[in-house]
């Protein structure tokens, strides 16, 4: 039956059969060893003499202690255990002092030392001294709990000041054990602040080795500098400028590409001031002429309102002093009538007298024809002025600022041109990996392709498009 029991090693193992099997073996085991030579119930036992009654052997006595026997026994334990609980307490000096322990104050009684005879005067003595040497020594000091000697924890750099501070010397720190702790509450404390600190477990698991949370955090930096960009200043300039600090960023935050991307953008403003240096003078300043133009403020509707205002304005002054042309010129021919009608007066005294007044008054038209005569020479100036140079100005400003706004939206549309180009590329390697990953074969995929470019190239598309734009 027991045989039968057992496991059939060619069958297949089960865990329940296994079990049954282990608890069988050790069933086994213990009452072999139990039932064995070992067992002391096996071992020999010689038989005692046995007395039928016990009267045989004389009369029993009791053995009666003394009870002041017993009374001074309990005395000296009672005695003992209050000496001990209390030349064990923690009492010292600098308890209030944080940080440190208790020391234990041991008085050195007479009274403390064994019960000795007489005759060993000189070991007591000895054992006296050993005491109070032990007390001196070790005793009077605070006890303190070892301190662990640890590397102090800098923050990460980035890769070019950790290759030059390598060779720096480490820094230690020492920190007090958990085991400190008063309670086990403040032990348990410690420990967590222990391994918060030191440990840095928390760390290690919400460290991000792939980037991706830093790449979200100059994301979101690019995104709000790019909103405090305001329309009225020049967009690309700044745009410019806000990239070449983020991108710097990224180089002084990158821990392995750092010195990469570094690299890169050196050569890169290097090559563009090669590039610069190289274009002939001619060209070189129509670059300058067109950098400094974006530089500048770009033309708004604001600007143009003013300058109509201000041809309005001229327009109007013009008109009034060509009004003032005609009244002057009406003036000077009444003037000129009056000066040729011949005087029917009889000739007298009275008439020279009158003929002096009349030379006088003509005198004083001549003088306010010849005024008349230069104004209407600065009216004319005037209007010529007007005519050729004031109404071309105004053209040319409003053809240059015109030329300036379609200047500002060709660069716009050339960077949301390179702009889409990229996300085009980053989409295509994303839909060829997607494909690779699912093990599409390549014909499949020269079909799925073609089919995506005809839809593309599609009339429909293309007419969302130009309605889009």
């Amino acid at each position: 039956m027991k045989n039968s029991t057992r496991l059939n090693p060619n069958q297949g193992w089960k865990l329940s059969g296994l079990l049954n099997e282990l608890q069988r073996i050790h069933r086994d085991d213990v009452k072999r060893y139990t039932s064995g030579h070992l067992n002391p119930n096996k071992l020999f036992n010689p038989n005692k003499p046995t007395c039928f009654w016990s009267g045989s052997f004389g009369p029993i006595r009791k053995q009666t202690v003394p009870k002041d026997q017993f009374d001074e026994k309990s005395a000296k334990m009672k005695n003992a255990l209050s000496e001990f609980s209390t030349n064990t307490a923690l009492v010292s000096d600098a308890s209030d002092s944080p940080g440190f322990l208790k020391t234990l104050d041991i008085q050195s009684q007479s009274g403390l030392l064994p019960r000795l005879p007489i005759s060993d005067i000189a070991l007591e003595q000895k054992l006296k001294e050993e005491r109070k040497k032990l007390h001196d020594e070790m005793f009077k000091k605070d006890l303190r709990l070892p301190e662990l000697r640890l590397l102090k924890y800098k923050s990460t750099k980035n890769s070019r000041q950790c290759l030059s501070s390598s060779s720096s010397r480490d820094e230690y720190q020492f920190i007090s054990s958990y085991l400190s702790g008063v309670t086990k509450k403040d032990k348990f404390l410690k420990f967590l602040q222990f391994e918060k600190d030191v440990v840095a477990k928390k760390d290690l698991v919400e460290s991000d080795f792939t980037g991706g949370k830093v790449a979200i955090s100059h994301e979101k930096k690019l995104e709000q500098e790019l909103q405090k960009i305001h329309d009225n200043t020049p967009s690309q300039f700044n745009r410019l400028h806000v990239f070449g600090n983020i991108f710097e960023d990224i180089c002084n935050s990158s821990l392995m590409f750092g010195d990469l991307l570094k690299e890169v953008k050196n050569e890169y403003e290097l090559y563009m001031a090669i590039l610069l240096d190289s274009q002939p003078s001619i060209q070189y300043k129509t670059l300058l002429a067109q950098v400094k133009g974006i530089e500048k403020r770009t033309v708004m509707s604001s600007d143009i309102e003013e300058a109509r205002d201000e041809v309005k304005r001229l327009v109007k002054v013009a008109k009034e002093a060509l009004e003032r042309n005609e009244e002057l010129r009406s003036e000077l021919e009444l003037e000129e009538l009056l000066s040729k009608t011949p005087s029917t007066k009889s000739e007298s005294p009275e008439s020279e007298v009158t003929e002096e007044k009349m030379l006088t008054l003509t005198e004083k038209i001549e003088e306010k024809r010849c005024e008349i005569l230069s104004k209407w020479v600065e009216i004319c100036a005037l209007e010529k002025n007007i005519k050729t140079n004031l109404t071309h100005a105004g053209i040319a400003n409003i053809i240059e600022n015109s030329i300036k706004s379609i200047e500002t939206e060709a660069v716009k549309l050339e960077t949301v041109n390179a702009i889409l180009k990229k996300k085009i590329i980053d989409s295509e390697l994303r839909i060829k990996e997607s494909l690779d990953r699912y093990k599409i074969a390549q014909e499949d995929q020269q079909k799925f392709w073609s089919f995506f470019d005809s839809i593309l190239r599609s009339d429909e598309v293309e007419e969302y498009w130009e309605n889009a734009m």
